[in-house]
Order: structure tokens, then C-alpha cells, then sequence
């Protein structure tokens, strides 16, 4: 996604495109999310050892729900202020 020129592009498909994303990221989290739970009743202690390779995975796990998680808020941040601007007043900062 290139937000950088999203002020060129038609801001109703920019929208679309946002809140596609914002879903996507949002379903994968949610998946991410599931493993998470499923390690730490199946794994318990281990999450907590970083000698074991089950922290590692936890850490590399951790690392793809905070990405998604962080994607998915950003589109829709992305996509309420373009929806803002539609109206015809320019999209400023904040």
C-alpha cells in the first residue's frame, strides 16, 4: 500500500482499500491470537524459559500479533480520516 500518494488517488476506492486491509490484518490477528491462546495452555511454563525453544516461537508469535494488531488500527485510522476529508475539507494533521 502506498499511502504516500493516497492524496492522488479517488477517496471512496482508497476507503475500500483501507478498510480491506483494516479486515484482513484483523482476521490474521485474530488467527494469531488463537495460537497465542493455544500455546499458553498446551506450552504453559515453557512460554516463560528463554532457554526453550517454545519461548522462542511465543517471541516470534508476539512479534506478528503486535504487527497485525498495529496494521489493522493503522487502515482504519487511514480510512476514517479519508472519510472525513470526502466532504470536501482537507485532511490535516491529528
Amino acid at each position: 500500500m502506498k499511502a504516500y500518494s493516497v492524496w492522488l488517488a479517488d477517496p471512496e476506492k482508497a476507503v475500500a482499500l483501507f478498510r480491506e486491509q483494516q479486515r484482513l490484518h484483523e482476521e490474521q490477528l485474530l488467527r494469531y491470537e488463537e495460537i497465542g491462546t493455544w500455546m499458553e495452555k498446551e506450552w504453559g511454563e515453557d512460554l516463560g524459559l528463554p532457554a526453550s525453544p517454545r519461548f522462542a516461537s511465543y517471541t516470534a508469535l508476539q512479534r506478528g500479533i503486535l504487527h497485525e494488531r498495529g496494521y489493522a488500527e493503522w487502515c482504519g485510522w487511514v480510512a476514517d480520516r479519508l472519510e472525513k476529508g470526502a466532504g470536501g475539507g482537507e485532511i490535516g494533521p491529528g
